[in-house]
């Protein structure tokens, strides 16, 4: 999942530049952003979980003295290497930071967008909250895209969906189909009518906490709970103009995925999806 996340981000940043023309403005003054990335850390870290034989070694993961959690990663293009920071903050944020480096470690583009999972492309610019910042290869900032312009003529940006999610049921009923397949696969021992989301729910939670005692999620009845660490990061949202599209694992029990329409904010085909991956 975390090298699909990455996957996710690079699509993100390098399609983050497809801003309109009146979204952007420049700098009338010299500001100079001295940030840079510590190369050689990265690689000695990079080299040392090599040796380990990780799963995904060049991606440095880290906890800092605030409590955020930083990753750190890199792309080759060629002779060009683009580094990458992201910066997540202890729940209840669900915005994280990332920014983009070049070569020379100087600082390129640093945004704000969802901490758990994004389908962005071909609309990535719509996931991507408040200001991005462009900067030269000196460190010079270019311009500034305004994010939030976009949503100018709709209602439900990506701030105002996590708003609406925290209070939408994961599940409001069940079909009748729906109930004798859930009675055949999970729940012998109940009557139909005993089968309910309120069980379904309880189902996913019990199902959760047996895949990672360690790490459990805390449902709390709705789309999106904050609070939760893993809860918070447990979306995978995606938009294609006019709706966004979200979806809640339960791996290996199903998901659920529901739909808003940007326009209007209207809620809208939520479903319950049996699990047919392996």
């Amino acid at each position: 999942m975390k090298l699909y996340n990455l996957i996710i981000l690079f699509i993100l940043i390098f399609h983050s530049c497809d801003g309109q023309k009146n979204n952007i403005t420049y700098p009338k003054e010299k500001i100079v952003n001295t940030e840079t990335f510590d190369i050689s850390s990265y690689e000695k870290l990079k080299d040392e979980q090599l040796t380990k034989n990780m799963l995904n070694p060049w991606t440095v993961e880290t906890k800092l003295a605030t409590g955020e959690k930083q990753e750190l990663f890199s792309s080759a293009d060629g002779n060009e290497i683009t580094y990458f920071k992201s910066i997540t903050p202890q729940e209840p944020a669900l915005l994280k930071t990332i920014k983009r480096f070049y070569s020379n470690g100087k600082i390129a583009v640093e945004y704000e967008t969802y901490v758990g999972i994004l389908n962005p492309y071909p609309n990535a610019k719509y996931t991507l909250v408040g200001e991005t910042k462009y900067y030269d290869k000196g460190g010079v900032l270019e311009k500034i895209e305004n994010n939030e312009k976009i949503f100018e003529n709709k209602k439900v940006n990506l701030p105002k969906l996590f708003s609406l999610l925290e209070k939408e049921p994961i599940l409001d009923n069940l079909s009748s189909e729906e109930q004798k397949k859930l009675k055949e696969l999970f729940f012998e021992e109940k009557n139909i009518d005993e089968i309910t989301p309120r069980l379904l729910i309880q189902f996913f939670q019990e199902n959760l906490k047996k895949e990672n005692p360690e790490n459990q999620y805390t449902l709390n009845g709705f789309f999106l709970n904050k609070n939760d660490r893993n809860d918070r990061e447990s979306l995978e949202i995606s938009y294609t103009d006019p709706k966004w599209i979200i979806k809640k694992d339960f791996y290996p029990v199903g998901w659920v995925t529901v739909e808003v329409n940007a326009q209007t904010g209207v809620v809208s085909n939520k479903k319950y999806h049996f699990e047919n991956r392996p």
